[in-house]
Order: C-alpha cells, then structure tokens, then sequence
C-alpha cells in the first residue's frame, strides 16, 4: 500500500478503517503422474479468512491459533521512497494457518489469497475508501519426496 499524503511520514500505522484477508485452496491442474483422484482433491477444500487475530512476529509459533484464521502483525511497517520523499509505503505481515492434510496424496496445493483495505477519508468528512488487492496466486510443496528435497544425503554415502 502506498500513502501519498504527507502526514503519512509523521504517523505510525496508515489510516485503514477495515482489513479483510481471505485465503482459499484451488485445485491444480491434473497430471499425468498425479496418485491423487479427483474426488481426494475436492474433500480437501481450505477457506480461512481473517478475524481480527493479531500477533507480535515474535509471537507467532507459540500463540496462533489455527481456529481464529488468519493473523496479522500488530505493527505496521513504514519503507520510505528514496526517489520519492514524499511517499511512504506501508507493509502488513501477515501468517495464514494451511492445515497439514490438505497434502495427503499430494505434493503440492495452489491457493488464491485475495486482500481488501477500508481507508478512513484524511478530511474527515466520512467519505472512506476501499482498495483491493485483487487475486494472487500462491503454490506450497510439502516437500515429502524427494523431487523437492533430494535423495537423503547421497553426497555423505561412503
């Protein structure tokens, strides 16, 4: 997200109103070499979104919990435009909780994440705004095999 106006570079978290943060399995386009049916990948289905957890980075592997969806970092972080001073751009880490035995049978599982930000209007005359991210596509490997992980130490083998 990026902030043009200039109280921006005073100010600790950019003026968002309202997150909404949604994550969703797709299914990846059949292989010949696939070992999973169509029917495994449909009883696999994954929808988690945003609700309202947030979490020092610190914090995250002890005290997410999977059943409040996904969650965000408490604190927003400023990254200014060395071309622009003017410009300040916002980042928001965030974690999304993928359960494990979405991968049974598989090796790897496509999502589409897609974000939406409410801005609160800077006039203050109520008139907020809402900014979408569109959809991104993310793929994740479980890593059981060794196409993603190579043969178990093979350079080590006397």
């Amino acid at each position: 997200m990026t902030d043009t106006q200039s109280r921006a570079l005073y100010e600790n978290t950019p003026p968002v109103d309202r997150i909404s943060l949604e994550c969703r399995s797709r299914e990846l386009p059949s292989s010949p070499n696939s070992s999973s049916s169509k029917s495994d990948s449909h009883t696999q289905d994954h929808q988690v979104s945003y609700q309202g957890q947030s979490l020092h980075e610190d914090e995250v592997l002890r005290a997410m919990d999977y059943t409040k969806g996904i969650s965000v970092s408490k604190r927003w972080d400023r990254v200014f435009s060395y071309q622009d001073p003017t410009r300040v751009d916002w980042k928001l880490k965030f974690w999304v909780p993928i359960p494990m035995k979405l991968f049974h049978k598989l090796e790897e599982k496509q999502f589409r994440l897609r974000a939406q930000l409410t801005f609160k209007d800077p006039s203050g005359t109520g008139g907020n705004f809402t900014a979408e991210s569109g959809s991104v596509n993310i793929t994740i490997s479980s890593l059981k095999t060794s196409k993603y992980v190579g043969s178990p130490c093979s350079p080590c083998s006397p």
